[in-house]
């Protein structure tokens, strides 16, 4: 045999070779979902069930076979979960797989290996079978894959590789969405920005003395402080002062009555001494003593780390007050009462200065300088013309609520818009955030049912679009009866 024809043969050996091996790889990705979803909820259940479509898969050799697992596969975490397996075969392969299925070291007889469906391949045809299966519902399969996984095997089972193809991104049926009721607020105006401002003086006295020593401690920093503020509202010509409340507070310990006729005379001379520098406010000084700081001190144990605070607190509300500070000081051989005498009682002995005043309106230009010093003598109708001048859902349009939120602790439009702007962005997590910071505000609670329910966590969602709901905030009952809707559906 010439050398031209024994080329010719090994040619046509390795070509031969090559299209059987080409023609037992990547299959998978041939077959097909005849829908996009492909399974729907049932009760506690999803029904998986399909079409499969195999008219565009590649020949198989007669003795190729894949076993294919569909997998449901969460979009979002690594939840996944295998559903019944099936076969897809050659013709010699089925036929040999078909003729020992009741043998026992047959592997598709294993319990939980036992495949559901069994499908000779059809080279070149149209070719379609019908794949169901059920499994147990849980909320992560609401967006999920379905995809299909296959370990392939050649004559005498030689191995041919794996392969694995998303057959959907969205298996499931959609379930019901909440279409929550949420948009921007515009705020109403004032006739009238009646505006109080506070702050606190801890003035040092000579023990039972009650006349003012400037020298005395920090008294020169504590007295500055008080006098910076009085100067800046005579000054400043946008305010109309009405009042300024001065009252005295002392520490609790030693005899109660005694305390508060030493908090009205301190309180009193603080209030004079003031006077003489600021004459102007003669007329508006009122002064008034609340005498033993008995609220102050439990705020400050409650928050405090105190090994007897039940006991402590348990005194506070249950005793008359000229039997609490012995008892408190019996509770652990005085232990207590000496570390509340160093870190709390100091901190009593206070007189509060509240300045009560009217604040002119302002202009745009005057109240962008106005919002960066005090916020708070803006009405929100100010900060929302702010907020609107600069892009819509811009940074500097988000920062003019975020302050506002904090100058207006007890109103509920600059949460809200706040978190518009957040979600306007897609900041899911960071619109929850911001509003947990201010959820001491209960008109804002509807508001953060539903930022809880975006961000799934349903128990909170129901607890707080439920309060909402008994406190007939806005749209409440309307998001509470959504969270319901999507509850029954999703869960």
């Amino acid at each position: 045999m010439t050398r031209k024809y024994l080329f010719l043969i090994a040619m046509l050996f390795v070509g031969s070779s090559f299209i059987a091996t080409a023609q037992d790889n990547a299959k998978l990705a041939g077959i097909k979902a005849t829908e996009q979803h492909v399974a729907a909820k049932q009760g506690h259940n999803v029904n998986v069930d399909f079409v499969v479509d195999l008219s565009e898969m590649p020949k198989i050799s007669s003795n190729f076979m894949m076993e294919v697992t569909p997998i449901l596969k969460s979009n979002k975490s690594n939840e996944t979960i295998e559903l019944p397996i099936f076969l897809i075969t050659g013709r010699t392969r089925n036929i040999m797989l078909q003729r020992n299925m009741d043998s026992k070291n047959n592997p598709y007889r294993q319990p939980g290996h036992e495949p559901k469906y069994i499908i000779k391949r059809n080279n070149g045809k149209s070719q379609q079978f019908k794949y169901q299966a059920q499994v147990p519902y849980n909320i992560w399969m609401k967006d999920a894959s379905l995809v299909l996984v296959s370990k392939n095997t050649g004559c005498a089972n030689c191995d041919k590789g794996s392969e694995e193809n998303c057959l959907t991104s969205q298996m499931l049926v959609p379930l019901y969405e909440a279409n929550w009721k949420l948009s921007k607020i515009t705020p109403k105006g004032e006739l009238r920005k009646y505006r109080q401002e506070s702050l606190s003086a801890f003035i040092t006295f000579i023990v039972a003395k009650y006349n003012i020593v400037p020298t005395l401690g920090n008294n020169q920093q504590e007295l500055a402080k008080i006098s910076s503020k009085m100067g800046e509202m005579a000054k400043d010509k946008s305010l109309t002062i009405d009042k300024v409340e001065m009252i005295g507070y002392a520490s609790p310990e030693g005899n109660q009555e005694a305390n508060k006729t030493l908090s009205q005379n301190r309180v009193k001379s603080f209030a004079d001494y003031l006077i003489k520098q600021y004459p102007r406010f003669k007329s508006m000084v009122k002064t008034d003593s609340k005498g033993s700081d008995w609220d102050g001190l439990a705020k400050a144990i409650e928050e405090g780390d105190y090994n007897k605070k039940a006991e402590i607190l348990n005194i506070i509300n249950t005793k008359p007050a000229e039997e609490r500070m012995s008892a408190i000081v019996a509770l652990d051989n005085g232990a207590s009462y000496r570390k509340m005498l160093n870190e709390i009682f100091p901190k009593l002995r206070r007189s509060d200065v509240i300045f009560s005043f009217v604040v002119k309106g302002f202009d745009l230009k005057e109240a962008k300088d106005v919002i960066k010093t005090h916020p708070n003598r803006l009405s929100l109708a100010e900060v929302d013309a702010i907020a609107k001048s600069y892009p819509e859902n811009s940074d500097e349009s988000y920062n003019a609520w975020v302050v506002a939120a904090d100058a207006f602790p007890n109103a509920y439009e600059p949460v809200n818009n706040a978190v518009m702007i957040d979600l306007a962005n897609g900041r899911i997590a960071q619109a929850l955030k911001f509003a947990e910071k201010h959820a001491s505000n209960k008109k804002i609670w509807g508001l953060l049912g539903v930022l809880y329910a975006m961000n799934e966590n349903y128990p909170m969602a129901e607890k707080y679009l439920t309060e909402a709901a008994k406190l007939n905030l806005p749209d409440a009952q309307y998001n509470l009866d959504e969270y319901k809707k999507f509850a029954e559906d999703n869960f």
